[in-house]
């Protein structure tokens, strides 16, 4: 397996530097390899709490039912274990973009999505002579002056490309892939402007859920990528004030590194092409679930919904293929993933990598002028 890359990607680093790989390698606990062979992503050594512990019964009945409930979620795929999620009170569902309702904030949002994975009109008309060497159709082109304006070089991505294309070759580890995509986010960062909170990102393999928002019988999961608000200092001053008192001293629903101080807005898990796609939903769809408890924790327990966070937003990178799959609150107050992902761009193809570009920007201005608003109102009690 390759060296991981750097552990974040921050407005402080250096916009020409390229991504270095860390030099330590995460060992994984050989417990939790034999129940999730499936799932790629590392997982740090640890114990079971006190609180833990004194969830289950101590009598032989409850003994055999946690390990009928650990024989269950070691031998079962991942596909059979998103429906265990479905039947289980802390787990998931699953609902339709096309037949089931959404919050218009989501349907507006999708929309500009779909609109944008057609490339039409989503360069101005200035990058035509740049990118003269791409031979795009015309119709890539537009002097809409709302199309997105910041497009990184020529060269950029190409190499991206190239990079991309040699880890699908070489039959390279996520690691490695994870440094392409780390070039990506550390660009998309790069214009943070935002004087209310700009969008980051940090890689967090070893990003486990607190015990408090772990859900019950069956394994926690753990994502690649969580893509970050980092707030003003006012904002941040009232963001510490609260961690006092949450659990693990955290805003979030894990407590590794940065990921205590900064909100997540975007939760991202990486598979290489061939992979068990299911295993990926599976890890996006437990870390959500973990994520609106975390966002409702303190609240009446009456209250099965929130004011203005309406829906989170999760991405699954399968190899080349970048997919935006969200997820929102159901009137019982359970976490569902709409199916299926849409597609916002790849990495295999220049179309696919502009594409993409225009993708994560939209997605960028709905994180920074959408969910951090919302996410100040609802967690913060900060009106807009």
């Amino acid at each position: 397996r390759d060296y991981l890359p750097t552990p974040s990607v921050s407005t402080s680093a250096s916009k020409s530097a390229p991504m270095a790989s860390s030099p330590v390698k995460r060992l994984r606990d050989e417990s939790l390899d034999e129940q999730l062979s499936s799932d790629l992503t590392p997982r740090p050594n640890r114990t079971i709490s006190t609180d833990d512990q004194d969830s289950f019964s101590t009598t032989s009945a409850s003994s055999s039912r946690v390990s009928k409930i650990s024989k269950y979620s070691r031998n079962s795929s991942p596909t059979k274990q998103i429906l265990h999620a479905e039947l289980q009170p802390t787990g998931f569902g699953q609902s339709s973009f096309a037949f089931d309702p959404q919050p218009p904030s989501l349907q507006l949002l999708s929309r500009k999505l779909r609109k944008t994975y057609l490339g039409d009109g989503i360069l101005p008309l200035g990058l035509v002579d740049e990118f003269a060497a791409f031979d795009l159709p015309p119709f890539f082109f537009s002097d809409d002056l709302s199309a997105c304006q910041r497009w990184p070089k020529a060269d950029f991505i190409d190499d991206i490309m190239k990079s991309a294309s040699e880890c699908e070759l070489e039959g390279k580890g996520e690691s490695s892939w994870n440094m392409v995509h780390g070039r990506i986010f550390q660009w998309l960062s790069e214009s943070n402007d935002n004087e209310k909170g700009s969008l980051s990102s940090e890689y967090c393999t070893n990003a486990a859920l607190l015990p408090e928002y772990k859900p019950k019988d069956v394994p926690s999961k753990m994502v690649d990528w969580c893509l970050t608000i980092r707030p003003n200092r006012s904002d941040q001053r009232i963001i510490d004030e609260i961690r006092r008192i949450r659990p693990g001293d955290s805003i979030n629903q894990t407590d590794c590194g940065l990921l205590r101080k900064h909100p997540i807005a975007g939760s991202i898990e990486v598979k290489r092409q061939g992979e068990q796609y299911d295993a990926a939903v599976l890890q996006i769809g437990t870390w959500h679930s973990a994520q609106w408890r975390s966002l409702r924790w303190g609240r009446n327990a009456d209250d099965e919904s929130l004011p203005s966070i309406k829906f989170l937003s999760g991405y699954i990178i399968y190899g080349h293929d970048w997919q935006f799959i969200p997820s929102v609150l159901d009137e019982e107050g359970v976490s569902r993933l709409v199916r299926p992902a849409l597609q916002i761009g790849d990495t295999r193809t220049v179309p696919g990598i502009l594409k993409l570009f225009a993708s994560l920007q939209v997605l960028k201005e709905d994180a920074e002028e959408t969910f951090w608003p919302a996410f100040r109102a609802d967690v913060l009690g900060i009106s807009a």
